[in-house]
């Protein structure tokens, strides 16, 4: 899977100041790639998975390829946009509930909801066909047509169904937290450059 991963590119580019879509991505590709063994008392960790990434996909049918590289990148940048940042609140608000029987089934209610079509809303488009198609095929009034939506595959709604599954365990969830606090770091720098910047000449 090593080979994968000048493959870890989402669809939609991230620009410069897309600091947070980049923080996201970068941080999870240098947990994905870390090597094993990590907490096996907890996750059933074992010799077979050679790094995180390994063990993330270790239920998936199908060996990774360069299709679901990339849609890991979309899903994983995506939480760095406003949508993702909405979804990452449903996480927590869903985790918070007595109604769900653990997180795993919370998130997973969670990603269910973003991830409808809610029209009048973001173009009416799922958010799995906003992060997996060109920004030059969304329409404003219409969402994408019919043969875009075709061109997402089934196997890439299970490997994000398959992310969201590893963020609700404590390695997901300390994977998020450090993204946040490394957001906030860069906020505080940004903040503080944009009030040198403000400061009059003497």
């Amino acid at each position: 899977m090593s080979s994968l991963i000048s493959f870890f590119k989402p669809v939609l580019q991230i620009y410069t100041s897309e600091f947070r879509r980049k923080i996201y991505l970068e941080e999870f590709i240098k947990y994905a790639y870390t090597s094993l063994p990590f907490e096996p008392d907890d996750y059933n960790y074992s010799l077979e998975f050679s790094n995180n990434l390994d063990h993330i996909f270790r239920t998936y049918c199908y060996e990774l390829d360069k299709t679901d590289a990339v849609t890991i990148a979309s899903f994983i940048s995506y939480l760095g946009t406003n949508g993702g940042q909405c979804l990452l609140e449903t996480f927590r608000k869903y985790s918070e509930s007595s109604f769900f029987r653990d997180k795993e089934e919370a998130f997973l209610h969670a990603w269910y909801k973003e991830n409808s079509r809610q029209f009048g809303i973001n173009s009416n488009l799922r958010s799995i066909e906003y992060m997996l198609t060109p920004i030059e095929q969304h329409s404003l009034h219409s969402g994408l047509d019919k043969f875009s939506i075709d061109s997402i595959k089934q196997t890439q709604y299970e490997v994000i169904e398959l992310l969201v599954k590893w963020l609700s365990t404590p390695p997901g969830i300390t994977y998020l937290l450090t993204c946040e606090d490394l957001i906030n770091q860069e906020k505080d720098k940004t903040h503080e450059v944009r009030k040198l910047v403000r400061q009059p000449e003497v």
